[in-house]
């Protein structure tokens, strides 16, 4: 698959002029080895080549870098928008003005509270260069957003934050988490916890009906609830419920260090998730290489942790931000208990197991999977088979609705054991067959279902359905015809009832 780089975040100082509470990188001076000059502008070119469409510059504090201007006027010939991700100290109306010469498209300021707030968390007098400069912003008409990292010490500030950002014309209001990293892994205790997190969530969902203000919830935001998606409907712009497609990490945008490191997610510390320098290998390589990104490229369901190995969003989440989980937990892996879906599976679960009455386990576990309720079929049914490990009708629904939730390896073992016992079984056959060809052993998933088609009765031919797709999709059209014409002869009206219209596709073919 190939991917196309949109944006970019680089840290073009570790620098600083503040020393924030919360700083992740706990920024101070720039660091050695820091790219030089010629180097950044020969990275913008580079950045052009990519195709990139915009790129943020931060730090550290971008702006104490003495040639930012050189680097955000290259970036602006190559055709690439840039904003600067400032904490506004140095936001002058002439340093505005030499922004706008070299064709800054905004800046992302960061405010974190109201003045007691805000100055403790960061310094003394920074809330007021703040309300400074968003002053002289928006009397010359230059787009601003805001920033503001959430923690125990700022999170009932909310309010007062986004009357102040209404106060000044500020139309976007992005809203990070606080993380145990950097500076603030001193302050692990002022960390959110769910049920604050939560009232985070509800804060941002309310805000939705503030047509003054979208406000742009941060990747470790949501995922998958009705409040998620109504914000993210109207942060995207659309009519339609919006429901995260995953972190952009390596698929979509990337982070540059200040050393010209590359890593899929800029906030992201940890050097084994660096891909490369563009010292050593040109930046396209390092993007377009097989190797790249991994571990947010290639699919990892099955192999997170927790409920999160369960969840049926898992191919496309991944688990949601992976920084969060890094830091929380150390492991990009582990379950995401700040996810929203996966508290409310963490409910469900807890609930399920209260029951302790095997039938009804069962009962409820089969009607879920026929109302497509997977993951609380899936937490029934595995109950269900702690108390009736060798019910075989058990397993086998078992085994569909992990099959469902594209957690093959779960689903092939629920089968082999029902086929331990039942080797003949028809549906465990079936589930068997249709695992093999998704794995791509496709002669092992034709036997398997070979099988369950001589075993099926004519009340129930899904197997032939099954086998007539697979090997047509693989290419075998005269085999998948000869079997359309056994089914119709086991099951008269086959063809109307299972394949309509796609049985001329095939003769096309």
């Amino acid at each position: 698959m190939e991917y196309k780089a949109i944006h970019a975040d680089w840290e073009i100082t570790m620098g600083c002029n503040m020393r924030c509470r919360h700083c992740g990188s706990s920024c101070h001076k720039p660091l050695s080895g820091q790219l030089t000059t010629s180097e950044a502008l020969r990275l913008c070119d580079d950045i052009g080549k990519l195709g990139l469409k915009s790129i943020t510059l931060t730090g550290g504090e971008p702006l104490t870098r003495p040639d930012w201007h050189y680097i955000a006027d290259r970036l602006q010939e190559n055709g690439v928008t840039t904003d600067i991700m400032t904490n506004g100290w140095l936001l002058t109306e002439q340093l505005l003005d030499q922004a706008n010469a070299v064709g800054v498209d905004g800046f992302i300021i960061s405010l974190d509270g109201d003045r007691e707030v805000h100055d403790i968390m960061r310094r003394q007098g920074s809330y007021g260069r703040v309300i400074n400069a968003l002053e002289i912003i928006e009397q010359k008409g230059i787009r601003a957003e805001v920033i503001t990292t959430v923690h125990r010490i700022n999170f009932h500030n909310l309010s007062k934050i986004r009357k102040t950002l209404s106060e000044y014309n500020v139309k976007t209001w992005r809203i990070n988490l606080a993380l145990p990293m950097g500076n603030f892994a001193k302050h692990s205790d002022k960390i959110l916890e769910t049920p604050q997190f939560n009232e985070v969530v509800d804060f941002i969902n309310e805000s939705i009906s503030d047509d003054q203000i979208t406000i742009l919830p941060g990747d470790c935001f949501g995922y998958y609830s009705h409040k998620d998606s109504a914000v993210r409907k109207k942060s995207n712009g659309t009519r339609q419920s919006q429901a995260w497609q995953g972190c952009d990490a390596g698929k979509r945008g990337f982070g540059i260090l200040h050393n010209g490191d590359i890593i899929g997610c800029y906030y992201i510390r940890d050097k084994r998730f660096v891909e490369g320098n563009v010292r050593e290998v040109p930046l396209s390589d390092i993007w377009n290489s097989k190797t790249s990104f991994a571990w947010n490229r290639v699919a990892v369901n099955g192999k997170l942790a927790g409920l999160c190995g369960v969840c049926k969003y898992g191919d496309t989440c991944f688990g949601g931000c992976a920084n969060l989980r890094l830091t929380m937990n150390g492991n990009v892996l582990s379950e995401n208990r700040y996810c929203s879906y996966n508290q409310a599976l963490f409910q469900a679960w807890q609930k399920v197991e209260s029951i302790t009455d095997v039938e009804i386990l069962a009962s409820m576990g089969k009607d879920f999977v026929k109302q497509g309720e997977l993951q609380l079929a899936h937490m029934l049914l595995q109950k269900a088979l702690t108390f009736h490990p060798d019910d075989i009708e058990l397993l086998n629904y078992f085994s569909y609705t992990c099959y469902l939730l594209h957690h093959y390896t779960a689903a092939q073992e629920a089968s082999e054991r029902a086929l331990v016992m039942d080797p003949d079984n028809v549906y465990a056959n079936e589930g068997m067959g249709v695992i093999f060809a998704k794995q791509g052993d496709l002669k092992k998933g034709v036997n398997h279902l070979c099988k369950a088609a001589k075993h099926t009765t004519n009340n129930y031919m899904t197997p032939y359905y099954d086998l007539i797709v697979i090997l047509a999709e693989s290419g075998r059209l005269q085999s998948a015809l000869k079997v359309i014409q056994q089914a119709e002869i086991k099951a008269p009206g086959f063809k109307r009832k299972y394949l309509r219209g796609n049985i001329a596709n095939l003769h096309a073919k």
